[in-house]
């Protein structure tokens, strides 16, 4: 159902990434295009960009004040389905860590994200984490769960 999911604040920062397929991609390019698309939406059009289909696959966005949410499929429709889990991925997102309005800049805190996904879409299991992807990107590890006991 999902091949790629990209969490960001508004100015493009990737919170959480995950992907569900054996595609490589750059995240930091499609996160920049989709806030570049967004942001000629509005300017623009004066209109939020809530889909873009491509030729096998379709991006799907949810985009308000604190977050963008984008969701690649392989299922051509916006299905009422669809537009739900997006929703609900968002809603859970703000439940776990609040509105970004302090956001630090340290995106390893929303790792733990990936419980909740795997409560969300338990029949899902991602290829590429955000803790992968900052280890394959930046050589960075991080143990979240030493640094929690440590608090």
């Amino acid at each position: 159902m999902i091949d790629e999911l990209i969490i960001m604040n508004q100015q493009g920062t990737i919170l959480f990434y995950t992907n569900y397929t054996d595609e490589k991609c750059d995240n930091n390019f499609i996160s920049n295009l989709i806030l570049a698309i967004q942001q000629f939406a509005e300017i623009v059009l004066s209109s939020n960009l809530e889909a873009i289909r491509l030729k096998d696959s379709k991006y799907i966005f949810l985009k308000d004040d604190d977050l963008s949410v984008a969701i690649r499929t392989n299922e051509q429709q916006v299905t009422e389905k669809m537009q739900e889990l997006i929703y609900l991925i968002r809603n859970r997102f703000l439940e776990k860590f609040g509105l970004l309005k302090n956001f630090s800049g340290d995106v390893s805190i929303f790792n733990t994200f990936e419980n909740e996904l795997l409560e969300i879409l338990p029949n899902e299991k991602p290829k590429i984490t955000s803790q992968e992807l900052l280890t394959e990107l930046f050589g960075i590890k991080i143990n979240s769960k030493k640094i929690l006991n440590e608090l």
